[in-house]
């Protein structure tokens, strides 16, 4: 099963967030403590006025060092309470790219990860996954997240992945229901 990834704000098609200040490499709504109240609420909306086709919103980010399960319950609450579609919010356990790395195999020859490389045993365990990326890749060719991160989701399996990767399951688990949600009509 592959899904559609889009790295850009679905309201703006910008990089995430434009307002917030952030470093470099850190995304805007970064754990519990840098997400400042209102600016999730704020993207959901935006995002759902710009999108007269959409059926449900689907917020995806890493949860550091946060516990992904909490955190996500957490900002749905505090949130989506007012938007106008389904929400539905998962978190990465630790990074996104350990999801990149739990499907590995299927990402072989793309974007410079090796014919060779295979998942490690626990991926989201790995701290600082992307540099684990770029060690899978050939030669010098380093992990860039702003490009290679959307063409490693389009190839990613995620039948794969999930087998390896536990919050890589609840995306699964809260597409289908969003799916659900949207075929009933759902608001």
């Amino acid at each position: 099963m592959r899904l559609p990834y889009r790295s850009s704000c679905a309201a703006c098609s910008r990089q995430p967030s434009a307002s917030t200040s952030r470093s470099r490499g850190q995304s805007a709504f970064r754990g519990r403590d840098s997400s400042r109240k209102g600016e999730l609420s704020r993207s959901i909306e935006l995002a759902s006025a710009d999108r007269a086709a959409a059926a449900a919103i689907l917020v995806v980010f890493d949860s550091d060092d946060d516990c992904p399960a909490e955190l996500a319950r957490e900002l749905h609450a505090r949130e989506a309470g007012g938007a106008r579609l389904p929400v539905g919010v998962v978190m990465a356990e630790r990074e996104y790219e350990g999801w990149l790395l739990g499907g590995l195999e299927s990402l072989r020859g793309s974007r410079g990860i090796s014919e060779k490389a295979t998942a490690p045993a626990t991926p989201e365990s790995i701290r600082n996954a992307k540099r684990e990326l770029t060690r899978c890749m050939v030669g010098t060719r380093r992990y860039v997240p702003v490009t290679d991160q959307p063409a490693l989701s389009e190839r990613l399996d995620l039948d794969l992945a999930v087998g390896r990767c536990r919050s890589r399951g609840k995306l699964r688990r809260e597409l289908l229901q969003l799916a659900e949600l949207a075929l009933k009509g759902v608001r």
